[in-house]
C-alpha cells in the first residue's frame, strides 16, 4: 500500500499543522504482510494470449543508494506501454482527496487520541515524543493508523529513505516524462478505507511501534537487501510472522482483500493485448494467497522474469 504524498514527503519535519504533517506521512506502510515463496525476483512474468503482463515487486520508501534498480525492473520497464499502480498518483492529490484524508486521519471536534490509547500506552508515546523532541500536542487529533504511519515515515526519513525514492514513484514519474498511461487498481479511498477500520485497535498499534521503532532502520535495509535478489523467504522472516498471528484481521484487510479485489482488474490487463507492467508492494505477490498464487489459479503460468529479458 502506498499512500499518496510526492513531493510533499521530500522534507519531513513535524510542524505546528497536525494536517500538514498527516498529508507528509502518507507515502509509507512497510511490508508488513506474508512473503513465503522463494522467487530470486521481485519481477514476475505473466504469459497472455496477446501482449505482456509484468508484475513488480514495489518498497514504497528507498534510498537514492538503492538506485539503479535491479536489471529485471527496466526489462520490464522496457517490455511495457502502461504503467498500472496501486492508485493512480495524480489522482491522489486534489482538494478532494487531501479533504478526505483529513476527515479520515483525524479526530473532529476536541476528540483526540488520548482518549483512546490506555494510560500507560500514552505515557510511553509522551516519552518518546519528548526524547525526539516531536511536538505530542501537534499529534493529538491523529487517529491511531495515521499516527503510526507519521511517526513511521519520520524515522525512516531519518535514516535517508524517501518515498519519492521508492519504486512505485519512480516510475510514475517516468511515465509522466514519457507520456506513458498510467492507471490504478483502487483508489484512495479505497486504501483510507482499509486502515481506519482499525482505529479500535489503536493500543495494540501504537504499542507496538513504540516497541519496534528503534529497530525500524535495521529491519528496512534488511528488507531492501532481500527485496533486492528476490528473497521472498526473508522478507517472510523478517516482517510476515508477527503480522499474521498476531493481527490476523489487519493481515486480511491489508492483503488478502485487496488482493481478491485486484485479481479481476489484473485478468482484464492479462486479456486486453496491450503491454503492461504493474507495480506493487512487495508483500501482494507472493504466498498462498499472493496475486502470483490467484493468477496461477486462474490458468495463467506466472514465472520469474530472467535477467535480460524481454
Amino acid at each position: 500500500m502506498r499512500f499518496p504524498a510526492g513531493r510533499l514527503l521530500r522534507h519531513t519535519r513535524f510542524p505546528n499543522r497536525p494536517e500538514q504533517t498527516m498529508r507528509r506521512a502518507l507515502a509509507l506502510i512497510l511490508l508488513l504482510l506474508p512473503l513465503v515463496a522463494a522467487a530470486q525476483s521481485s519481477v514476475w512474468q505473466v504469459e497472455t494470449p496477446r501482449g505482456a503482463l509484468y508484475l513488480a515487486g514495489s518498497i514504497h520508501v528507498l534510498r537514492q543508494s538503492d538506485y539503479p534498480l535491479p536489471p529485471e525492473f527496466e526489462a520490464a520497464w522496457r517490455g511495457s506501454e502502461v504503467l498500472v499502480l496501486e492508485m493512480d498518483l495524480a489522482t491522489a492529490t486534489d482538494a478532494a482527496a487531501q479533504q478526505m484524508l483529513l476527515s479520515r486521519g483525524l479526530y473532529g471536534g476536541k476528540e483526540t487520541i488520548r482518549e483512546h490509547l490506555s494510560p500507560e500506552v500514552y505515557a510511553r508515546l509522551a516519552d518518546y515524543c519528548r526524547k525526539r523532541q516531536v511536538p505530542l500536542a501537534t499529534l493529538e487529533r491523529f487517529r491511531p493508523w495515521m499516527l503510526v504511519m507519521t511517526l513511521t515515515m519520520a524515522e525512516m526519513q531519518a535514516e535517508g529513505f524517501e518515498p519519492d525514492a521508492g519504486v512505485d514513484a519512480h516510475f510514475y514519474a517516468r511515465a509522466r516524462q514519457e507520456g506513458r498511461a498510467v492507471h490504478g487498481l483502487e483508489t484512495l479511498a479505497d486504501q483510507v478505507e482499509a486502515l481506519a477500520g482499525f482505529d479500535q485497535q489503536g493500543d495494540p498499534l501504537v504499542a507496538n511501534f513504540l516497541e519496534e521503532s528503534a529497530a525500524l532502520p535495521e529491519l528496512m535495509a534488511d528488507m531492501v537487501g532481500a527485496w533486492r535478489t528476490g528473497d521472498s523467504e526473508q522478507l517472510a522472516e523478517l516482517v510476515a510472522r508477527d503480522m499474521r498471528e498476531g493481527y490476523p484481521s489487519l493481515y486480511d484487510a491489508l492483503l488478502v482483500k485487496r488482493n481478491r479485489r485486484w485479481l479481476p482488474v489484473l485478468d482484464e490487463w492479462a486479456r486486453s493485448g496491450k503491454r503492461v507492467m504493474v507495480v506493487v508492494g512487495s508483500a501482494h505477490l507472493v504466498g498462498e494467497e499472493g496475486l502470483v498464487a490467484m493468477l496461477r489459479q486462474r490458468g495463467y503460468r506466472v514465472v520469474p522474469l530472467a535477467l535480460g529479458a524481454p
